[in-house]
């Protein structure tokens, strides 16, 4: 039987709160990671600052921020007044406990990055969406909240791998490249968390779904919400593959 869109929220929803109780304390070095932002540092690299821009002082959005939220404490760092969605009320939880040891001001919420149900028209100057499009099933409905929620005059920046070579291509030497999946192949991709990523931290029973997009999807989804496209800047180089921002 077909899983509709909610059965989909739901699975990851649950897959993301169970990840959440280890992932953290696995993978992170925490002294070195409260260090940064009470020294006044961020995560950003020269391109990121480039499409991000000088955010001092405006609100800003920063979608499916998880747990660690580091790029959250990274936009307070440059002086933004910072809010931090998401849909897992355990990431948000560690995200709040996170804030006070960084001692940075920053405000979350338990969301769906796509609805945004719970956030007024007109209330941010900028919102930012970073890696997270293989776990948004409707784009379309996202990029028209992402606009909604937009104060007129504001900007959407997204941050993601090119659907080219995140989903169709693969290597294993980062030289040679082969055929995985057909390009325009939407069928979501179920994965037992086990074996998938960050969410192999938490229960191995559980299932995650992530959903194909081309680039087209990206790009149209964006103008039909009512936005303008200003700027893609597509990064190259040994540690990244090809993504496009």
């Amino acid at each position: 039987m077909r899983k509709s869109k909610e059965d989909h929220l739901e699975m990851n929803r649950a897959a993301w709160d169970a990840c959440h109780v280890g992932w953290f304390d696995a993978t992170t070095d925490k002294q070195k990671f409260y260090k940064q932002y009470l020294d006044g540092l961020h995560d950003f690299d020269a391109d990121e600052l480039e499409m991000l821009g000088d955010v001092k002082d405006l609100d800003v959005l920063m979608l499916s921020c998880a747990g660690d939220a580091s790029q959250v404490f990274s936009l307070a760092v440059l002086g933004a007044n910072i809010w931090g969605c998401d849909f897992s009320e355990t990431a948000i939880g560690l995200a709040r406990e996170n804030a006070n040891k960084v001692d940075l001001e920053a405000t979350f919420f338990v969301d769906d990055s796509q609805r945004l149900s719970t956030v007024d028209n007109n209330t941010f100057d900028l919102v930012f969406a970073d890696y997270n499009f293989w776990m948004y099933e409707d784009v379309p409905t996202a990029c028209k909240n992402w606009c909604r929620v937009l104060r007129l005059g504001g900007r959407l920046v997204l941050r993601e791998m090119h659907p080219l070579s995140a989903w169709t291509l693969d290597t294993e030497d980062g030289k040679v490249w082969t055929v995985q999946r057909v390009y325009d192949d939407r069928t979501p991709e179920y994965s037992e968390c086990e074996d998938s990523g960050p969410f192999s931290h938490g229960d191995p029973n559980l299932t995650t779904v992530e959903f194909p997009h081309t680039m087209a999807d990206f790009v149209n989804a964006v103008i039909d919400s009512g936005l303008t496209v200003e700027r893609i800047l597509e990064r190259t180089g040994e540690d990244v593959r090809g993504s496009a921002e």
